[in-house]
């Protein structure tokens, strides 16, 4: 199972960060220990060569198979978003996911 690091937050909902999932075989059986972990939506962080490269092409998937919201924001490792139109049409989505209760993990 995957660790999650709870961020303290201002929202109901609750914010945590995880490692990425492993990929190929055992996406499938950790996606149903995130939802038994109270996760509603999960926010990938992961480019699309890391995909490929991580065996995590189809990680969408059986996300939403678990009835949990996906969204994708690929930043390539230390480094930001190039602007902030391009990062902020996500953020309102999480702040919304938050705000209504749910708990959201960022990986």
């Amino acid at each position: 199972m995957i660790t999650l690091y709870w961020i303290p937050r201002p929202w109901p909902g609750k914010l945590a960060i995880a490692a990425r999932p492993r990929g190929s075989d055992w996406l499938d059986s950790e996606m149903p220990d995130w939802k038994n972990a109270s996760v509603n939506a999960v926010l990938s962080r992961l480019t699309s060569h890391e995909e490929r490269d991580l065996d995590l092409a189809r990680r969408e998937a059986p996300v939403v198979d678990e009835g949990l919201w996906f969204a994708s924001l690929s930043v390539p490792d230390r480094y930001v978003p190039s602007s902030p139109s391009e990062l902020a049409p996500t953020l309102d989505e999480i702040d919304a996911e938050l705000t209504s209760g749910k708990n959201v993990v960022i990986h």
